[in-house]
């Protein structure tokens, strides 16, 4: 284990969870951990560790993510790049912690096309919309002009 290593992390003891009541043993847990000065911690609570995000490495099974000083930060669109060669550090207590890189990757091409899809498809979904909203309007207003008022707009 070497400092900047990023992790995604669980408990070993699938009970412990059960154990632990309504919340779980989860709770204020991101379950993705980092090596800082030969320890590990969760991130939940950012980079300022606190006694209890410390992670001792036999109670939990880790699947390493990357090394965050080999790793690059994205700046901007990460839906350009396969998820496999991303290590997003985002998670519910740190919606703008970075997302990172790996060496190597490049934008992917059946990835952005898959997104170019799914925002046309978006875009063709508003069109209908917009036009079903047209006609009910275009009823409405003939009805308003014909002295029906009771139409909601």
């Amino acid at each position: 284990m070497r400092d900047g290593d990023i992790y995604k992390w669980r408990w070993k003891d699938d009970q412990r969870d059960a154990d632990c009541g309504l919340f779980g043993s989860y709770h204020c847990k991101s379950q993705l951990a980092i090596c800082e000065g030969g320890r590990l911690f969760d991130t939940f609570w950012d980079l300022s560790p606190t006694d209890n995000s410390f992670l001792r490495q036999s109670d939990v099974v880790l699947t390493l993510l990357g090394n965050k000083n080999e790793l690059t930060e994205l700046k901007d669109n990460p839906e350009y790049y396969r998820p496999e060669d991303l290590v997003c550090m985002k998670h519910s207590n740190s919606s703008g912690a970075p997302t990172y890189l790996k060496p190597g990757a490049v934008r992917d091409a059946a990835t952005m096309l898959n997104l170019a899809q799914e925002k046309q498809d978006d875009a063709q979904r508003a069109i209908e919309s917009a036009k079903r909203d047209l006609l009910r309007l275009q009823e409405a207003m003939e009805k308003i002009r014909t002295g029906d008022l009771d139409v909601y707009l």
